[in-house]
């Protein structure tokens, strides 16, 4: 099981407090769910059983653009800011970042 450091302003955040109630637990839920890299695999119907709540692609992509790159066909999400927030700059030399470089370059993310 991954652990993730979370913001404890994180509902004060402008985005956060202007999603409606259930993109706020979708986009905590995404939080929780991407890989290292900050790199969600869409899967509406997965966040849908956890959340308890309904979901468009289209409206996701709308609510969460200024926060979310989509990209491979909108099968993947990558949260530019997960990785800053999560590591600070990354460096080739500390061995815990290297995983999550390798994973930012193959998707040309870095």
């Amino acid at each position: 099981m991954a652990k993730r450091y979370i913001d404890t302003d994180l509902f004060k955040q402008k985005f956060v407090r202007s999603l409606p109630a259930a993109y706020k637990t979708l986009w905590v839920y995404i939080f929780c769910d991407c890989d290292c890299a900050g790199i969600w695999e869409v899967d509406l119907a997965v966040a849908e059983l956890y959340t308890g709540c309904k979901f468009s692609l289209q409206e996701v992509k709308k609510y969460f653009a200024p926060k979310v790159k989509f990209f491979e066909d909108d099968s993947k999400a990558f949260i530019p800011d997960f990785v800053g927030f999560q590591y600070g700059a990354l460096s080739e030399s500390n061995r815990a970042h290297r995983g999550v470089i390798e994973r930012l370059k193959k998707y040309d993310l870095l």
